[in-house]
């Protein structure tokens, strides 16, 4: 019996097939950026831990559950990162980003990790784009950053399968005062309550909100609501957001349960939903975090930002993607000893004069009948097939596979002319 080592539970293998529709994803992204004038930038996956507490919250299920921590051999403790936004603060800061009120725009992708319960669509290990504007105090940065999202969304033909959800939470002096109205509701059913539930209770009573239990359901719904605390600087400037959403169309639902995970957050919030064998996922959340720096032991600077779970978003996008469908898929068979020398030469010429085309060839020297089923097993769309007969008159055999055109015989001076049929 072999003793076979397996991957971590909850960190999963991309596999070929869909490479490609990550790659796909990623390139609208990165184009999708450069239209929003938004620079991409990347930070280490390990951050000293003590970044986290001091940003995300005591009591979230972040820090109390989900944060792989360790110490290294000097003794510091250490984390992986759970979410993009703090590790991008602590380099804008370091580096100087923002110095004299400068300005930033900045997005990444990258891995991020919790120890959560592993379920399809939340892994132990996943992936997150995620977009951070540093510096900004008018509203216009906010629906900036939703229509991003929107159009990102309708590009990929998702933009029907989701909700906009939109709260408004506040300033820091706010959530004091509302904290202390939801411990005193709270602490009239805390008979309803689990251990978690007591101590979330305890540290920050808002957290309770956000929480998916049924049997808390209903309170929850009569719980007070934090718009009716709000100060008359953050009910103008959210007023003043939804307009804004109104005219262009972006459709929304107020949520006034809706709160973030994260204690970082302050004023408007946001997630997209999608329903999914009838429980909600979120599958983006973002909102303003103006107090963020300042919390790290720095001078503040304003921040407003969001994160997209990137597994989350492929599936919804397609689940039956194959990479054919983004490249043209071309094998190539060479049959007899001259044939097989002159292989590598026209293999290359293809991939310099044709880069976006998908060129596989056989390797070694094989009957022509094991080559083309090989060549039918590699999904190509094309087969070029150079004989005796082809290397005598400077020609190549072709074979369509996915259209109805006929196999013809073409110059090699000709190829050129066989592209157009394929838009390459």
């Amino acid at each position: 019996m072999f003793n076979c080592i397996f991957s971590v539970k909850g960190m999963n293998d991309v596999l070929p097939n869909k490479v490609f529709v990550w790659q796909y994803i990623e390139d609208i992204i990165r184009k999708l950026m450069i239209s929003y004038g938004y620079v991409e930038i990347r930070f280490p996956i390990v951050e000293k831990t003590i970044l986290y507490l001091r940003s995300i919250g005591e009591g979230s299920d972040i820090l109390e559950k989900e944060m792989y921590s360790f110490k290294d051999k000097n003794n510091v403790f250490l984390s992986l990162r759970p979410e993009g936004t703090v590790g991008c603060a602590r380099m804008v800061i370091e580096n100087g980003l923002v110095y004299n009120n400068k300005q930033q725009k900045l997005w990444y992708i990258g891995p991020m990790f919790r120890r959560e319960n592993t379920q399809k669509g939340r892994y132990r290990q996943f992936h997150q784009f995620g977009i951070e504007a540093f510096g900004y105090h008018d509203i216009d940065i906010d629906v900036e950053q939703i229509l991003i999202i929107k159009n990102l969304f309708t590009v990929l033909n998702v933009n029907n399968k989701l909700i906009l959800q939109i709260n408004c939470i506040g300033s820091l002096a706010t959530r004091s005062i509302y904290k202390n109205s939801l411990f005193i509701y709270f602490s009239n059913y805390i008979t309803f309550f689990d251990e978690d539930d007591k101590n979330k209770l305890l540290i920050n009573p808002i957290l309770l909100l956000d929480s998916k239990k049924l049997k808390l359901k209903k309170i929850i719904k009569n719980a007070p609501k934090i718009i009716n605390f709000l100060d008359e600087y953050s009910k103008n400037k959210f007023f003043l957001f939804l307009r804004k959403l109104i005219n262009l169309n972006i459709n929304f639902i107020l949520n006034e349960n809706l709160v973030r995970g994260l204690d970082y957050y302050n004023d408007i919030v946001y997630e997209w939903i999608f329903e999914n064998n009838k429980s909600q996922n979120s599958l983006c959340g973002g909102g303003r975090y103006d107090r963020l720096i300042s919390q790290l032991g720095f001078k503040n600077v304003l921040g407003v930002g969001f994160g997209i779970g990137m597994e989350r978003l492929i599936s919804l996008y397609n689940k039956n993607v194959f990479f054919n469908k983004f490249y043209l898929n071309l094998f190539l068979i060479c049959i007899g000893e001259k044939a097989q020398f002159l292989k590598f030469k026209l293999s290359e010429l293809i991939r310099l004069l044709y880069p976006n085309i998908f060129l596989c060839t056989f390797y070694g020297i094989n009957s022509y009948t094991n080559q083309l089923k090989k060549a039918y097993k590699s999904n190509a769309s094309l087969i070029f097939i150079i004989g005796d007969n082809e290397l005598k008159n400077y020609d190549v055999k072709v074979k369509f596979l996915n259209c109805n055109f006929a196999d013809k015989i073409i110059s090699i001076n000709n190829i050129n002319n066989l592209w157009r049929n394929f838009d390459v």
